[in-house]
């Protein structure tokens, strides 16, 4: 049973003294990623590697949102904060609420990802305007790893279609963690939005 786990979640293990090193080659397509990720931590636990899951309370946030500071932030510190944060119970890091007065820097957006649970970028046209709204998107993909793949939900407006988009983006918004802005009018939909949030992956 135990060779069985090892082939499914991992291709080629290497010891190398007090450390084991996952190289993955391939994972059975038919097991939802949640089953491959827990039979990974199985194999590790199995090999006596202390490791964790992820959990949401280990992080200081549930949520970073960030968003176009020249127009955007009205909706994000209104209605998003009220349906997310007061109505459902979310700890949010908004950066014109939660950052040094007139001062976000590149290095409170990294810690701001690397300390939230999720991370919700708010997508409009003025965010492809803005360089650090690219930096904050590339630094979001970048914080996903094998053990947390769905850290990056995606809330769009669709005046972004009328411009040229990053292949990045094009790539992201292929997946099923995006919301289309005008969608929000609906109960369900920020019901949905709270459900993929707390969601591990």
């Amino acid at each position: 049973m135990t060779r069985y786990l090892v082939q499914i979640c991992v291709h080629e293990l290497i010891l190398d003294s007090n450390r084991i090193e996952i190289i993955e080659k391939n994972v059975l397509n038919k097991l939802p990623l949640s089953s491959c990720l827990r039979l990974k931590c199985m194999v590790l636990r199995w090999f006596g590697t202390s490791f964790k899951i992820p959990e949401r309370r280990d992080f200081t946030y549930d949520v970073f949102v960030y968003y176009s500071s020249k127009t955007d932030y009205r909706w994000v510190c209104n209605t998003f904060r009220q349906k997310m944060e007061t109505d459902r119970g979310l700890r949010l890091c908004i950066p014109d609420r939660d950052f040094l007065p007139g001062d976000c820097t590149a290095e409170e957006i990294l810690d701001a990802i690397n300390n939230s649970w999720k991370t919700v970028i708010y997508l409009t046209e003025t965010f492809l305007e803005d360089e650090l709204c690219s930096f904050t998107l590339s630094s979001a993909v970048y914080a996903s790893t094998n053990l947390m793949p769905n850290r990056l939900i995606i809330l769009y407006s669709d005046d972004i279609f009328d411009h040229p988009l990053p292949r990045l983006l094009t790539q992201l918004l292929d997946r099923d963690n995006n919301f289309p802005l005008d969608a929000f009018d609906d109960f369900e939909q920020w019901n949905h939005l709270y459900l993929k949030v707390l969601r591990w992956v």
